[in-house]
């Protein structure tokens, strides 16, 4: 059962970067496994890892994990010569991701990647997804994580654009709920913006790969956003 948040004027996809503290982490964290379940999720996942091109004896890092699945896969391409570092801001997180782990060359960590206590060049390929979104320091992250790769590594952010979301059928009232859903998120944009940020950062081969995801069920959208409390903020 998905537990609806608590406060009507709290819904924020922002509440990633402070999962802990958020009255509605229990919604959050359910649609994050409806989401998973998602073909055009998975198939956006499979895009992704086909671009790290991860191999056995890799070292991968994994910012923002979720419930771990994308970690756990990573570490079983690595193999046991390889391993996966994971972190994440959320107590919560850690201990779910924990719960579910079936590998044990994964290491879930506690930790802003900012304050990652390795060398640097440490790792093969790092993976984010849906991190940059709901992330308040971007130029810090991202030093932080060209550092930490090796050099011709790979690093694979997938994210989202707002500005492309359409709820159809397209009317005013719909138009103010798009509105305040572009509102909850922190870096709402960042699909679009993110190239020319890495291209200024110094990165090399900038490759962007344009996803579309279908919704075609209400039910299921509805588990995803919270249109009751969005519509009663938006009236």
């Amino acid at each position: 059962m998905i537990k609806k948040p608590n406060a009507i004027d709290s819904f924020h996809f922002k509440d990633f970067s402070n999962l802990d503290s958020s009255p509605n982490a229990d919604f959050l964290i359910d649609c994050m496994d409806i989401m998973m379940s998602m073909p055009c999720i998975r198939s956006i996942k499979k895009r992704a890892l086909d671009a790290m091109q991860i191999k056995k004896g890799d070292r991968v890092l994994e910012i923002g994990w979720g419930h771990g699945e994308d970690a756990e896969l990573f570490a079983e391409l690595v193999g046991e010569k390889g391993g996966v570092v994971a972190v994440d801001v959320s107590q919560r997180m850690i201990e779910e991701a924990k719960r579910r782990s079936r590998n044990k060359n994964v290491s879930y960590l506690l930790a802003d990647v900012t304050q990652l206590a390795c060398p640097d060049n440490t790792f093969s390929s790092c993976h984010a997804d849906r991190f940059l979104v709901s992330h308040k320091d971007i130029p810090a992250s991202l030093e932080r994580i060209f550092r930490l790769i090796k050099p011709g590594g790979r690093i694979c952010f997938t994210d989202v654009d707002a500005l492309s979301i359409i709820l159809a059928p397209y009317t005013k009232t719909t138009q103010v709920i798009l509105d305040e859903i572009i509102k909850s998120f922190v870096n709402p944009y960042i699909g679009r913006q993110l190239p020319e940020i890495l291209v200024n950062q110094g990165l090399h081969e900038v490759t962007v790969i344009p996803e579309v995801s279908f919704i075609q069920s209400f039910k299921t959208l509805s588990k995803i956003f919270d249109f009751s409390a969005i519509a009663k903020k938006a009236t």
